[in-house]
């Protein structure tokens, strides 16, 4: 049995795997149990988990190997001007602002993460209680957990690759989270 790599994006209500086979993108998604995941938390890992493991099992995906994608909810984020700054510096000040979005996070409890985007860098912050509940949902499923990571920096990815090499010009996207009114 090889070794497959499986995408699984999630949200409160679904489970989306995404996979390759024979140079084919394949995907199918299912439903998640009730009152599971809330607001990009689950709030059962273990029940998430034996979803997961089932779901992969239906899809006869032995041997997968998962790459999760943290749900928009489940992380804050901001985008900043890098300038001259540390690198390491500049995590400790990405980790601080994004834990004064929440007035009763500590910085310490924030993992973050960040890319590169021409001159600025995006910093993405997640929980790490969060984080780790989402490990966990894997650990319940039985299957290695390759990598975890944000939707949104993987839909960037995304859209990085689709532009074409000569484009000059900018790039807008808006991003609506569910809940919230407006977009960013």
């Amino acid at each position: 049995v090889c070794a497959q790599r499986v995408v699984v994006a999630v949200t409160d209500s679904n489970l989306i795997c995404s996979w390759m086979h024979r140079d084919q993108w394949f995907w199918r998604s299912g439903s998640l149990p009730p009152d599971c995941c809330r607001e990009g938390v689950p709030l059962q890992p273990a029940i998430i988990g034996d979803f997961l493991g089932e779901f992969l099992q239906d899809c006869d995906l032995p041997g997968a190997q998962i790459e999760l994608l943290l749900p928009l909810q489940a992380c804050r984020w901001r985008l900043f001007e890098t300038g001259s700054q540390d690198p390491l510096q500049f995590v400790e000040t990405a980790r601080a602002f994004l834990a004064g979005l929440n007035d009763s996070l500590e910085p310490g409890n924030l993992d973050v993460s960040t890319q590169q985007l021409g001159d600025d860098t995006l910093a993405i912050g997640v929980v790490r209680s969060v984080l780790q509940a989402w490990i966990d949902v894997v650990a319940s499923a039985d299957v290695p957990l390759r990598r975890v990571e944000w939707s949104l920096v993987s839909a960037l990815r995304a859209v990085q690759r689709s532009i074409p090499e000569d484009f000059s010009g900018d790039l807008a996207w808006l991003i609506q989270s569910s809940g919230q009114p407006g977009c960013r």
